[in-house]
């Protein structure tokens, strides 16, 4: 069938205009066939009915010999057109290098069915969402749109990334990361000692339940996510009226290794600081430990990079501040969803929706899926694992609430979700990456990037620790009576 449209010609009704409203949203052009349509002066020349106009876009097309790959192009563009008529707040940076995105599909198609002859077989594949050539172009379009990194490029520009930092979490408040320097087989070894921990017998894994100081094993369906859902101080999810049910998942729970808190005091002195004490750890399993401490001592570099992208965001000196991250607030969560009931049923969640509590989170997943995110717009939208085209899993970032209410609501903390209809067991690890405990969040201490000298901020100061014990206290309260020294909201 691609053979006969593409030979034809053929295209669908409004395929045209569907182009040139991806143009509008495409500052920097469409390329194909090593040919770039600006955005300008196109859109002040013509319009978006213009003969002219069409003909344009023919003759970027008439390049194509092969008429199977002209209707992948074509349906790549319609492709592109419904997420963005889905997303109004997205747009792309760079030229949309349709060439590019096609590439990255079929390499995407090879790695996850190890196919021989890569375009003979995915123009046989139908035009189908799940199973299909679209699904495949969906998800390298989504991590064009929201991995800077993803996109061809020179060396990265630290002024690009600033720019793309702040439309990632002005606007979705999610972003994909690669190039990232966390070796593959890190990652394929903390995820394999997740699945092997989770295997175990339950009565092994209650050997170390969650302690008064968050560390340890959380049991499934151990609380329910109480917390309302803001994204720039704006109520996005009543959570009273959404969830009915605790989170349906487990999780091994490891928080920081050293003392959490200001690097001039002494180690005796942070004993009894709020959620400071030892990690607790499988017996017998000390492969385990080691996997999942080179992870994470692995994702405190990245984390740290990408504080310092936060600062530059913020028009704010780093080093100013570097000193409240010599001891941050770790905590590193391996979770576990089985598979739920089909059909799910209503407010049951694997993770219920929410914003995060934190700073910055970083997650990696496996290719189950059901991670979805809330658009501006109301709209749930994926966030599946992605995989660049040189192998690399990508890993997926989002602020957390204080990050955003740092930024006086300028920048965005997100609420998501996870629903496992996969019918598989699915696995991730999240990594919150926080300051000390005893930090100020103070709006006006950034600067004027977010509030002006002159206004008042939207939040009182207060420190990080009083923002994460009241929120922990409230999701976890009934939690905490079962667990002995297990410290209260007022404690």
């Amino acid at each position: 069938k691609r053979q006969m449209d593409g030979a034809l010609s053929r295209v669908p009704v409004h395929f045209y205009e569907h182009v040139w409203s991806i143009l509008e949203r495409t500052p920097g052009g469409i390329k194909l066939c090593g040919i770039l349509l600006p955005q300008q002066p196109t859109l002040s020349d013509m319009t978006d009915y213009e003969l002219n106009f069409s003909l344009k876009i023919e003759e970027m097309l008439s390049l194509i010999a092969d008429p199977a790959y002209r209707c992948l192009v074509v349906e790549m563009f319609e492709a592109v057109n419904v997420l963005l008529n889905r997303n109004e707040e997205l747009r792309f940076f760079r030229p949309l290098d349709v060439d590019y995105l096609i590439s990255e599909a079929v390499k995407l198609f090879v790695q996850q069915t190890t196919s021989k002859n890569p375009y003979p077989d995915f123009y046989n594949l139908p035009i189908t969402l799940v199973g299909g050539s679209t699904g495949y172009m969906i998800r390298v379009i989504i991590n064009y749109l929201f991995n800077a990194s993803a996109q061809p490029s020179d060396a990265p520009d630290p002024n690009l990334m600033v720019e793309e930092f702040l439309y990632a979490f002005k606007e979705m408040g999610f972003a994909y990361v690669i190039n990232h320097q966390i070796p593959h087989s890190i990652i394929t070894d903390v995820f394999a000692q997740h699945r092997r921990f989770h295997a175990l017998p339950l009565e092994e894994k209650n050997k170390i339940r969650l302690n008064q100081w968050h560390r340890g094993y959380l049991p499934m369906a151990s609380y329910q996510v109480k917390s309302e859902s803001k994204s720039k101080g704006v109520l996005v999810e009543d959570t009273t009226a959404v969830v009915k049910a605790p989170n349906q998942s487990e999780s091994f729970i490891v928080n920081h290794e050293h003392f959490e808190g200001p690097a001039n005091l002494k180690e005796e002195e942070l004993y009894n600081r709020y959620l400071q004490g030892p990690n607790q750890w499988p017996q017998g399993m000390p492969e385990f430990r080691e996997a999942v401490l080179a992870y994470y001592h692995r994702l405190e570099k990245l984390a740290l990079e990408l504080t310092k992208v936060f600062f530059a965001a913020s028009n704010a000196d780093f080093n100013r501040f570097a000193p409240h991250f010599q001891r941050p607030s770790i905590g590193l969560r391996m979770l576990h969803y089985p598979p739920q009931p089909t059909p799910v049923p209503e407010g049951v969640f694997g993770s219920a929706p929410h914003c995060d509590h934190g700073f910055l989170t970083i997650l990696a997943q496996d290719d189950v899926g059901g991670l979805d995110v809330k658009t501006p717009t109301g709209e749930w939208i994926s966030a599946p694992n992605m995989v660049s085209s040189n192998g690399e899993t990508a890993l997926l970032i989002n602020l957390g609430d204080s990050a955003s209410k740092w930024t006086n609501d300028c920048l965005r903390a997100t609420p998501h979700r996870v629903i496992n209809r996969s019918g598989r067991d699915r696995y991730s690890i999240v990594f919150f990456w926080d300051p000390q405990l005893d930090f100020p969040i103070d709006t006006h201490d950034l600067g004027t990037q977010w509030c002006p000298a002159d206004k008042t901020p939207n939040y009182e100061p207060q420190t990080y620790g009083q923002h994460l014990r009241k929120l922990l206290s409230h999701n976890y309260s009934e939690l905490y009576k079962t667990i002995d020294g297990a410290q209260k909201p007022n404690d």
